[in-house]
């Protein structure tokens, strides 16, 4: 079942928004690659926050000097655990729409590369590309659920953006 159809909605022939399939993943995916070239615009800031996130981690690491157990570490870490946001409906999932997202190994791996991106020299990331985690095990899928976690705010604020518009849209054809 679509989200339009579930929340009764009438799409329009402009409308430009995602219609969901809710009760299972399109395996489609949200590309960061493409949002960071947005220059204007809702999405144009998507860059500097993502950026923003993977500079506090990296910074947390610093801090951390390598000791795993300290807890500028474990933060750093919980702040690279991206578990597949579910409402996205977006993935490999055959079946549902959970997941399997980026949990505790995939963020330790993230952690270690950033740990070995400051241990070549590294002293700020302006991609996180740099942190060479784009290994085996890391494609599309996880990536895109990197960006929905990290993104989600603003994916939350487009949709309510969205069903703004519509509302006022059937006011004034209500009204009107």
């Amino acid at each position: 079942m679509y989200a339009s159809e579930q929340f009764e909605i009438q799409r329009a022939d402009t409308d430009d928004w995602f219609d969901a399939i809710i009760d299972t993943d399109t395996k489609l995916f949200v590309d960061p690659f493409l949002i960071f070239k947005e220059r204007e615009g809702f999405w144009s800031d998507g860059h500097a926050i993502m950026m923003a996130h993977f500079n506090a981690c990296f910074s947390l690491i610093v801090n951390s000097i390598g000791n795993v157990d300290s807890l500028a570490y474990k933060k750093a870490v919980a702040l690279l655990t991206f578990r597949e946001p579910k409402e996205m409906c977006l993935g490999y999932t055959s079946r549902g729409s959970r997941g399997s997202g980026g949990g505790p190994q995939y963020a330790a791996t993230i952690a270690e590369a950033i740990g070995d991106a400051i241990a070549r020299g590294l002293v700020s990331l302006r991609h996180f590309v740099e942190l060479g985690i784009l290994n085996e095990g890391i494609g599309p899928d996880r990536i895109s659920d990197l960006a929905c976690t990290i993104l989600k705010p603003k994916f939350i604020a487009y949709t309510q953006e969205i069903a703004a518009s519509r509302v006022q849209l059937g006011c004034a054809s209500i009204y009107g």
